[in-house]
């Protein structure tokens, strides 16, 4: 009983070091990142960081893992609750990547200095890279088979279909990075509804003004 409370411990001061990392990232940047000012975010001595993680670079990558299985499992769970028409996988494949706990704003500043920053694309590479990959994959299939639907959409390229859907996530991605927690979603929802309306208006309907 003893050896599973001190886990369940170990696991909270890990999960409240990544949290306190995130908000670290946030506030500073990577380039001016310490442990120290994690350990103060946390409510923790910076000797208790260095207990649970080996090193800073060992806390960033694990964060960055965090985010992307956390990320990984809301796709997942979106795509297999959904209908299995290609508009509402496509959908849910939107609303997953712009859900309020996916795109809290510190989370979007970590994504963002990983890519940002020179030091950090590597590590973003090797972590997320095969997950970019497989997500791009899922959005020209179901770009395809939209295409498909449609006898007058032969001219289509699925391919820069979903390039452009994945343009639009990144757009907002980015202006949620701006504007924090005063980001309007459902601007975003009518913004990304209007444009799968516009490019695949055979499976997808415009949202109304009052949908704003």
């Amino acid at each position: 009983k003893k050896s599973r409370t001190n886990q369940a411990l170990q696991a909270e001061r890990k999960r409240l070091l990544i949290d306190a990392t995130m908000s670290a990232i946030s506030e500073f940047g990577l380039a001016r990142l310490t442990l120290v000012r994690i350990a103060k975010i946390a409510g923790l001595s910076a000797g208790t960081v260095n207990f649970h993680f080996s090193s800073k670079e060992a806390l960033l990558l694990d964060t960055l893992t965090y985010l992307a299985e956390e990320f990984e499992r809301s796709l997942d769970a979106a795509l297999e609750g959904a209908a299995k028409d290609p508009a509402s996988q496509l959908t849910a494949l939107f609303e997953a990547s712009l859900g309020q706990e996916i795109t809290e704003p510190r989370k979007m500043a970590v994504w963002f200095a990983f890519v940002a920053e020179a030091r950090g694309r590597e590590d973003y590479q090797r972590i997320c890279g095969a997950q970019d990959k497989k997500i791009f994959d899922i959005t020209v299939r179901l770009c395809d088979e939209l295409v498909r639907l449609d006898k007058n959409a032969a001219h289509m390229n699925a391919r820069a279909m979903a390039t452009a859907v994945q343009g639009l996530v990144d757009e907002i991605w980015q202006e949620i990075l701006y504007a924090g927690d005063a980001y309007d979603r459902e601007d975003a929802r009518f913004i990304y509804l209007s444009f799968l309306a516009s490019v695949f208006p055979w499976a997808f309907e415009a949202p109304g003004e009052q949908d704003r």
